[in-house]
């Protein structure tokens, strides 16, 4: 009976023959590639495929419970995948007992001695242990130390941080954070006009916030280089572990748990920098998240950093290693682990079900273990469902919609319930909708109330991470010990106020801190002042020299005391008064080890005149070269001007900043007002747009002019932020509401821009005579005439990545050898192509030129353009007489037949402005015009109108087209000239 039994098996397969691709219509796979389309390229499709599809995507389609209701060759015994999977059409025999797989084994809740924590802070504590904070405070010395306190004349305003000045940093980002100010600005934060928010400054002030923001660092920089060439992830390597460490410490995670990836905000360089379009940040940092499904506590967590240097940070980042090592601390647990189509595959559910961790996920329709009937929507009903089983694994394919089908795999259920009697939904899609949110739960919830601030620097930006959910977990180990419920936002504020607590009470210790600082820290942190000692006279900080007027200067000058009284009234009452002396520390700066001269005390002092002079020269080094303003604290800098004046005293960079450059800056607003007054009559306008890389708009508008000593003058008017549309509306706009600024609106003659239709119709629409860059042009047709040979270009640009091609030539021996001694050296350059390229850099640089010489800025370049355009193709006419190769051929004539189909070439010798400029320019007078007559037609009239006493006989015929004897013997340009005399001495 059994081989009878084994046979028929047999022959069933052989008969239905399991349903494999090759039975599949042409037609159908054509129709399901339009209908089902999945990205299968990276992650980012699991947010599609998970979120919409299985909640939104549903409409209308029945279920089929009987076999009667399916298609005949769908009523086998089996389906089978491309690569022979089978799948059983029925489900195995139902068990009452509940499989050893789905026992969890441990309780789920807060373990260790994280039970101990009954306080927010101690809750906090056990992730940011005091050992991390202490490092990170250990590294930030290091980094001031290092690279900070150099640049700084005092030495308190870049002072080494403390543990609790630390905590306090961290407290004032999550009250920031709670209050959603992560963007505002700190200057309106620490300010005093009633809007500020009153506790930061209990804290510390704002100056030392953005010093501590700039300064922390969580590895020591000394040894950063050697230890990136192993790890790219160096810079918090350290801290992020411990940090995942005590997470998986903590708590124990409930039976569901969710496996995801979130994206950190980050816009600036980083080498493993995500870009994911379906995420809201679409630029930053992934990480990966092992979440709780109930709490949506985090358990553990990886960043992702693309491909490691070998050694014992070297790693498998395929999405199955990356899901073993991510939900290795729940094997042999019995959870269940859901995620989306980016991880799930059908080896890794079963690799994972032999650690006693069951799966359910969506599953993408290219893996070739599935059936194509299972990807298929044709033919089928919506809201319809196939089911497979196969050695504890469950596959289901639900029609959500006419042209959407979801698939997902489940080792946990092993049947074809049917949970939703709507939408006929199956149970386990019901299963994964509610457990799939774990991770972007989490997400919404750390960016709702993130401490994150805009920052350059990728680790900042990581830790930035760690404290939002270092804040989530938190809470949920409070909550569970205290059984108190609390808001997220009362959390975070109280966390904040606790971290700031033991910074506040130091600085109730000290007398130079303000008194209305002090009265807020009573006010919000009920705080007393300490008994002040009479003998410790107050310092101010910024003025380190004591206060009182009585002090006391040994004989030998080299110590110096404080008496303890107060000012006497008159010097027989001060000379009799008791003192009583505290000594001041030996670094005091009044501290002197030899006798002072006179002469040192009196420094001739200089003029009020002289001191603007030495600051408007000062500021030059901060306007011309961009200095940053701190440079006028450097020690090495004021230790170069006190040799260069000592009376000379250097200005701080806050009256820099705020006093001189707005001074200089309305001084040359004035001037260039009465210049424009007074010296320009009418001028030229040049204008562009242009976007950042961190896609911010701009727009400027210089103008040109001449001046009366004939000195060519270019003014800058505007140069800003231009965040509307760049439609030729707002653009026309924007440039008239500059124009109108400076009264220069009826001046303006001509403007010059790109080919833009934008700009050119935003100039026409102010009625502007438009003439289009000829720079532009020519740019446009070498770079259309070079798409014919991107293949070329392409690759020398595998070697070229900072010379120019021009110099790659130069260096074809030196990249040849090269390239020989390496292993896996990238494909070089053929003799043909060596030949190719070095012909292309001759034929380009005539090009080149030209572009240069139409760029210039302090001569006029518009009598050019006629004649560098048609020298430019008489250079290409002779090029296709050279001995060049059939591909440099190719490419000259590309680039005459660009130039024959550009409208803005080929009406170059039309413009009346162009050929006034070239005839007036006695430098091309044996230069002749394309079109001579053409020329003469036009450009004599015009000069005849434009000359003196022109309208005295405009009217009068002029026969300029006789030629006399004595006429062809001249040149083109003197045929003209003569032409021009004759007309002018009719007049």
């Amino acid at each position: 009976m059994q081989q009878i039994e084994k046979l028929l098996d047999e022959f069933d397969d052989e008969v239905w023959g399991g349903y494999s691709d090759d039975n599949l219509d042409p037609d159908e796979n054509e129709n399901e590639e339009n209908e089902c389309s999945y990205n299968t390229g990276t992650e980012q499709s699991s947010a599609d495929d998970s979120d919409t599809e299985l909640e939104n995507s549903c409409s209308d389609i029945s279920y089929h419970e009987s076999d009667d209701d399916l298609p005949l060759t769908l009523r086998n015994k089996y389906f089978v995948g491309k690569d022979g999977t089978k799948w059983a059409r029925r489900p195995p025999n139902q068990r009452v007992r509940t499989s050893r797989v789905n026992i969890v084994l441990e309780k789920p809740g807060v373990i260790g001695d994280a039970k101990n924590a009954n306080s927010i802070l101690d809750a906090w504590n056990l992730f940011f242990t005091y050992e991390i904070v202490e490092n990170i405070v250990a590294c930030t010395n290091i980094f001031i130390d290092v690279n900070i306190r150099s640049k700084f004349g005092r030495e308190r305003d870049a002072r080494y941080t403390t543990i609790p000045e630390m905590k306090a940093l961290f407290g004032v980002l999550y009250i920031i954070g709670a209050l959603k100010n992560g963007h505002r600005s700190t200057k309106d934060m620490w300010s005093s006009d009633g809007c500020n928010i009153d506790i930061l400054k209990c804290a510390m002030s704002e100056k030392r916030f953005l010093f501590l923001l700039r300064c922390i660092r969580f590895d020591d920089i000394r040894g950063r280089e050697e230890r990136k060439k192993l790890d790219k992830m160096t810079h918090i390597r350290k801290v992020f572990d411990d940090f995942t460490i005590n997470c998986k410490k903590s708590y124990s995670l409930s039976e569901y748990v969710t496996l995801d990836e979130k994206l950190q905000s980050f816009r600036g360089r980083c080498s493993f920098r995500q870009y994911m379009p379906n995420k809201p940040a679409k630029y930053g940092i992934k990480i990966f998240a092992l979440c709780d499904s109930v709490n949506y506590y985090t358990s553990n967590l990886e960043v992702y950093v693309g491909i490691q240097p070998a050694g014992p940070y070297t790693i498998d980042n395929s999405a199955a290693s990356i899901t073993k090592r991510m939900v290795n601390i729940v094997y042999n647990s019995g959870r269940n682990v859901t995620m989306d189509n980016w991880f799930t595959s059908i080896p890794l559910a079963d690799d994972l079900l032999k650690k006693k961790v069951t799966i359910i996920g969506t599953i993408r329709k290219n893996k070739r273990e599935i059936p194509p009937s299972f990807a298929s929507s044709k033919n089928r009903p919506v809201f319809s469902s196939f089911f497979g089983f196969s050695n504890n694994k469950t596959l289901v394919s639900y029609k959500a919609n006419k042209k959407k089908i979801v698939m997902l795999i489940s080792t946990i259920h092993h049947d074809k319930n049917i949970a939703n009697e709507e939408k006929l939904k199956p149970e386990i899609i019901m299963a994964y909708n509610s457990t799939k949110s774990g991770v972007d739960t989490m997400d919404y919830m750390t960016e709702n109330y993130t401490v994150a601030r805009t920052s350059a620097r990728w680790p900042l930006t990581i830790f930035y991470a760690l404290m939002n959910i270092g804040g989530i977990n938190s809470q949920i180990i409070y909550q569970a010990n205290t059984k108190i419920k609390i808001s997220r936002l009362q959390f975070l504020k109280t966390l904040g106020r606790e971290l700031m607590e033991e910074h506040v009470q130091c600085r109730m210790t000290i007398p130079a801190v303000r008194v209305e600082v002090k009265s807020s820290i009573r006010k919000y942190f009920n705080i007393q002042p300490l008994q002040e000692s009479r003998n410790e006279p107050a310092i101010d900080i910024d003025n380190p020299v004591p206060t009182s007027s009585c002090v006391r200067v040994g004989k030998d000058l080299s110590t110096v005391s404080e008496p303890s009284c107060s000012r006497s009234s008159n010097i027989a009452n001060q000379a009799t008064a008791v003192h009583e002396v505290t000594p001041i520390l030996k670094s005091n700066p009044l501290k002197r080890s030899r006798q002072l001269a006179i002469p040192n005390y009196t420094p001739k002092k200089i003029s009020v005149d002289g001191q603007k002079k030495l600051d408007t020269a000062l500021i030059k080094l901060f306007i011309k070269d961009l200095q940053p303003f701190s440079v006028v604290e450097d020690t090495g800098f004021k230790e170069f001007v006190n040799m260069l004046n000592p009376s000379y005293k250097i200005p701080n960079r806050h009256t820099i900043s705020k006093t001189l450059i707005p001074a200089a800056y309305e001084k040359c607003v004035n001037e260039v007002q009465s210049m424009i007054l007074n010296e320009l009559d009418k001028a030229c306008l040049t204008t562009d747009c242009w976007t950042t890389r961190d896609n911010k708009s701009y727009i400027v508008i210089t103008i040109h002019f001449i001046n009366n000593n004939f000195n060519i003058k270019s003014i800058l008017l505007s140069c800003h932020s231009f965040s509307e549309n760049h439609t030729s509306e707002n653009l026309s706009g924007q440039i008239s509401k500059t124009l109108n600024l400076w009264d220069l609106k009826e001046k303006i003659v001509f403007a010059v821009s790109d080919n833009a239709y934008n700009k050119q119709n935003a100039l026409g629409q102010l009625q502007f005579k438009h003439l289009s860059c000829f720079a532009h042009t020519l740019n446009l047709i070498v770079q259309s005439a070079l798409k014919k040979e991107n293949d070329l270009i392409d690759k020398v640009k595998t070697f070229v990545l900072i010379f120019h091609v021009e110099r790659f030539v130069q260096l074809e021996t030196s990249i040849r050898g090269t390239m020989g001694l390496l292993d896996n050296a990238p494909p070089c350059l053929n003799s043909d192509e060596w030949t190719a390229i070095k012909e292309f850099c001759s034929i380009l640089r005539p090009f080149e030129e030209a572009t240069r010489a139409v760029s210039g800025e302090q001569y006029i370049t518009a009598s050019l353009v006629i004649v560098i355009a048609q020298g430019l193709k008489n250079v290409c006419e002779q090029m296709k007489n050279e001995n060049y190769s059939i591909r440099t051929l190719g490419l000259v004539n590309n680039i005459l037949n660009d130039m024959k189909n550009c409208q803005n070439w080929g009406n170059i010798e039309n413009s009346k402005t162009l050929r006034r400029c070239t005839f007036l320019d006695p430098r091309f007078k044996n230069l002749p015009f394309t079109h001579n007559e053409n020329m003469l037609n036009s450009s004599v009239p015009d000069l005849h109108i434009m000359s003196p006493g022109a309208q005295r006989n405009i009217s009068a015929p002029i026969n300029y087209k006789k030629k006399s004897p004595e006429m062809s013997k001249i040149t083109d340009y003197g045929r003209i000239q003569q032409l021009f005399r004759n007309i002018i001495g009719k007049q």
